[in-house]
């Protein structure tokens, strides 16, 4: 949905969006997958900017996340975003920008998304937040 809405937006402004995730899309993307990622921009070519909601996390209540969920959720939103500007950079042009969203995580949260959206914003900010 919020990919949605950035691309209507941009276009309106009018600037070129291609699509990329999953499914669905002009390309195809998994962002667990450097490989993937690295396909994508080789077949785009150069960028002046990258806006990223994708992710995934468990929807699980905090208390009941096991180890593996909080690094499967690490790994699906944190890093993937991270990996996607590291790959990236590479294909940039000089004024090009990488916008970090959050996405549905911070619209209808849960206790566990809040802890990755918080780590998110952190890793963006330099913000510490205790997550409750």
């Amino acid at each position: 949905m919020l990919g949605r809405s950035v691309h209507e937006v941009l276009g309106e402004r009018g600037h070129e969006v291609i699509t990329a995730s999953r499914k669905g899309s002009e390309l195809s993307v998994d962002i667990t997958d450097p490989g993937s990622i690295q396909a994508m921009y080789a077949e785009v070519g150069r960028v002046d900017g990258v806006a990223v909601a994708a992710g995934s996390v468990p929807w699980k209540p905090f208390g009941e996340l096991s180890s593996e969920d909080v690094w499967l959720g690490l790994a699906g939103k944190v890093a993937s975003q991270v990996e996607l500007v590291r790959l990236g950079s590479q294909y940039a042009s000089e004024e090009a920008s990488f916008t970090l969203i959050t996405g549905v995580l911070a619209r209808d949260w849960l206790v566990t998304a809040l802890a990755y959206v918080r780590s998110i914003e952190g890793r963006q900010t330099g913000q510490v937040y205790v997550v409750e």
